[in-house]
């Protein structure tokens, strides 16, 4: 995880994981002395239900894919973004 991080807003997220299907997340902070890896499969857009607002992309919420071949996490872009850091491998 010595990679440089990637500067990624959730619409470059998506163009970078559809581009090189190569992301790993790390979290990060001052407190931790340790980074636990999270590769990253895919993704989710979840819109507001707003029939209306579906076609703006300010109404999706970007939720990132992971966790094993038998088990998968889903989780919210933006907390991933607030706590941690993507780089390629």
């Amino acid at each position: 995880m010595t990679a440089k991080p990637l500067t990624l807003k959730p619409d470059s997220f998506i163009g970078k994981l559809k581009a090189s299907r190569q992301l790993v997340y790390a979290a990060s902070g001052a407190e931790r002395t340790y980074s636990f890896p999270l590769p990253v499969y895919g993704y989710q857009t979840w819109t507001n239900g707003d029939p209306s607002a579906s076609t703006s992309t300010e109404a999706e919420a970007v939720y990132v894919v992971t966790g094993t071949d038998t088990t998968i996490r889903v989780i919210a872009l933006d907390a991933l973004m607030a706590s941690g850091k993507f780089v390629t491998f």
